[in-house]
């Protein structure tokens, strides 16, 4: 009784295991694309204005934080992607599914398809949601609004700057 009371319990542990390693490879995937939007926003806005050393202090929570701006602006088109992608991932399952060696090539070939295909889709999402960004920017400026001007476009400097913003 207690040989398979054991048995049980590494079964158990396996696949805490192998959830676990899932979780970390998403958090980590979801990291790179979040990084990756937010700091593809902040250079497509920044060049917009035609600022080229704004990104040689690029921190990463100011990415992570741009990044919210590239995905929400876009909301539709990642959750059609996400849809899509999943359906994919079904189709693939359903082909090989009497084919478990090719069912597993093929399920890894179409996750890192999907992987690097996403990067470009980003970047396009980034480039959007800046140069609308940019032109709001640029229209608020034009209405004479100072104070609107200034936090959109220096408050987001303040650390490369160093600027005290309590003694302005």
């Amino acid at each position: 009784m207690s040989h398979n009371g054991e048995k049980d319990n590494r079964d158990g542990m396996q696949v805490v295991a192998s959830a676990l390693s899932m979780a970390r490879d998403v958090v980590v995937l979801a990291a790179v694309y979040l990084y990756f939007a937010g700091f593809m926003y902040k250079y497509y806005y920044y060049e917009s204005f035609h600022i080229k050393s704004a990104l040689d202090t690029v921190s990463s929570y100011v990415a992570f934080v741009y990044s919210y701006t590239v995905f929400w602006e876009n909301l539709t088109e990642l959750i059609i992607a996400t849809l899509g992608g999943l359906a994919l991932m079904c189709v693939v399952i359903l082909l090989t599914r009497s084919h478990s060696e090719t069912r597993r090539v093929a399920i890894g070939g179409s996750a890192v398809i999907l992987a690097v295909l996403a990067f470009p889709v980003i970047n396009r999402w980034a480039w959007q949601a800046a140069v609308g960004d940019a032109a709001d920017t640029r229209r608020t400026a034009a209405l004479g609004n100072d104070t609107a001007r200034l936090c959109r476009i220096f408050v987001p400097l303040e650390g490369m700057f160093h600027l005290d913003w309590a003694s302005a």
